[in-house]
């Protein structure tokens, strides 16, 4: 079994507005059907599902943020059921977004929250207590998108979606569990995030590692940031955190779905370790 941690179904509505193109060249969008085709090719078993980080809202439509894009994504995914799970994402800048999300989580028993730092331009170093509540109770994590630090929009405003923040929330919240994305961008503070006993790590979009050299070098790992996306799995492995990395895609992000998933079989790891990356450390962490 293989279960993929990070998947995105709609579309991306900013990137599309702006003609801009994934990096194989597609738009940056997919539904439901086209995703489980995906996953029938390369034998995926589940997958956790989100929202594109861009909704409609953000560009003038009269609706609270995440509202239409977490409304068709619940429905659509009951067609699926544990096939696949659904999360929704949400502002914690926007009242009703926040209710709305956890409203969803009480009444269906979902399985975790989505914050994508960067589209709602948030530091993620203090959350309402009520989401953190919520996330306390039901036991449940909440994904954070972990940026770069060079978002030209977020650098004007003096806004940090690195790992920095991430892990400040984490610390002072240790009764809520956390899933850090992209592998914290490989930052110099990823071991102390792999030390947590609250957070997990998913490894979506290593495919696209070069594009996050676009750091500052200072705030790189140096022991990983010249390391293969192979060579960084196996590092990691052999390092001790087996059970701290779940495998993630960011599909339809990042260059080939297949790449994604051979970064973890094709690494120079144990097939026990391989089997808790792809499949045990997902199934614990958010209770499939």
């Amino acid at each position: 079994m293989i279960i993929d941690s990070h998947v995105h179904i709609g579309k991306d509505i900013f990137g599309i507005k702006n003609g801009i193109l994934n990096f194989n060249g597609t738009l940056q969008k997919q539904n439901i059907k086209e995703y489980v085709f995906k996953m029938n090719k390369l034998r995926i078993s589940k997958a956790i599902i989100f929202p594109f980080p861009s909704p409609l809202c953000q560009f003038g439509k009269d609706d609270f943020w995440y509202h239409k894009e977490n409304n068709k994504l619940f429905n659509d995914a009951q067609r699926y059921e544990n096939r696949l799970y659904f999360i929704p994402a949400f502002n914690p800048l926007d009242k009703k977004s926040i209710d709305y999300a956890l409203e969803l989580i009480n009444k269906y028993n979902l399985r975790g929250l989505k914050l994508h730092t960067r589209t709602v331009q948030y530091e993620p170093k203090k959350l309402d207590q009520k989401i953190l509540k919520t996330l306390e109770n039901n036991d449940i994590p909440l994904v954070l998108h972990i940026g770069s630090d060079k978002e030209a929009e977020l650098i004007e405003k003096n806004i940090s979606i690195s790992l920095e923040p991430a892990l400040k929330l984490a610390k002072e919240n240790k009764n809520v569990r956390f899933v850090f994305a992209h592998l914290g961008r490989l930052h110099k503070k990823l071991e102390e995030a792999l030390n947590l006993d609250n957070v997990m790590l998913d490894t979506s979009g290593l495919s696209i590692k070069e594009v996050w050299k676009d750091y500052h070098a200072k705030l790189f790992d140096e022991k990983l940031i010249n390391k293969s996306p192979v060579e960084i799995i196996s590092t990691l492995v052999e390092d001790g955190f087996e059970d701290k990395i779940i495998w993630g895609s960011d599909e339809p992000y990042g260059l080939s779905y297949k790449n994604e998933l051979d970064y973890i079989n094709n690494s120079n790891i144990s097939r026990s370790a391989k089997d808790k990356i792809l499949r045990k450390n997902s199934i614990n962490w958010y209770k499939l």
